[in-house]
């Protein structure tokens, strides 16, 4: 594999001679001090890296940032899974007590949310009323990447149902994919998760899932039990705490389940 850039050219390979990650970083650090210029890598959807097996890429990540000329940028869909992967706070993980900055982007709110459909339109030479950019708002949330994808569908169609219709249709099938590769490796406790998904739709306590897990089961469940299943839906941004209301971080996460 080749990865070519501004004046450079590192050539991969992932035969037997492949390369080490530590070296990789030294080579593009190497780069950076000959540019005069700061190489940036970027992990996309950092949370997946949890999942590598046999490798632990903490090591070389906190050498590099000890010792070369390399800025890390780590994105996610969920950022509790982000942070549970790199371990900042954990004592024994190579990256503890390294400086970070956190930028999190929030859902936008509904006035952001009809401003942001509105000047979309308006680049396109399209003109649509209020009452629909607030209905779209109030079935989709405030989403960036759906309220984008609503945009194409109304585009593509013309009519501000059918791109609902379709833009409703393609965000639950994905929650449902994204909620599957979350149980991957969690078979055991799958219809324990599916049974909170399912309570919390429209906001539940914690009391609330351990009740009726217990009722479901048939026996006491113990309290640690139950928050980390709670948590593990937190981490990975399907649920989200309000006080003591948890709740899906999105309106599309709730139409799926």
């Amino acid at each position: 594999m080749i990865i070519s850039g501004s004046g450079f050219e590192i050539r991969l390979s992932w035969g037997k001679d492949r390369v080490e990650l530590a070296d990789l970083f030294d080579r593009l650090s190497s780069i950076s001090e000959r540019e005069g210029r700061r190489v940036i890598i970027v992990f996309d959807e950092s949370q997946e890296l949890r999942k590598l097996k046999g490798f632990n890429i903490l090591y070389p990540l906190a050498y590099a940032y000890d010792n070369l000329k390399l800025s890390f940028i780590f994105t996610g869909s969920q950022i509790g899974m982000v942070y549970r992967f790199l371990r900042l706070k954990d004592p024994s993980s190579p990256l503890f007590g390294r400086a970070m900055f956190e930028v999190r982007v929030n859902p936008f709110t509904k006035e952001q949310s009809i401003e942001f459909l509105k000047t979309g339109f308006r680049e396109v030479g399209i003109s649509v009323s209020n009452n629909i950019l607030e209905s779209a708002y109030n079935e989709l949330g405030g989403i960036p990447g759906w309220l984008t994808y609503y945009g194409f569908n109304y585009l593509q169609f013309g009519n501000h149902e059918e791109a609902i219709k379709r833009t409703l249709e393609y965000a639950v099938q994905l929650v449902k994919q994204e909620f599957e590769n979350f149980l991957k490796g969690r078979e055991e406790a799958r219809e324990r998760y599916c049974v909170i998904m399912s309570l919390c739709k429209n906001g539940c306590r914690w009391s609330d899932v351990k009740r009726m897990l217990e009722a479901r089961e048939g026996y006491r469940i113990d309290d640690k039990k139950v928050t980390e299943l709670i948590q593990n839906l937190v981490d990975s941004s399907f649920l989200v705490k309000d006080g003591d209301i948890y709740k899906p971080s999105d309106p599309l996460i709730a139409r799926a389940f």
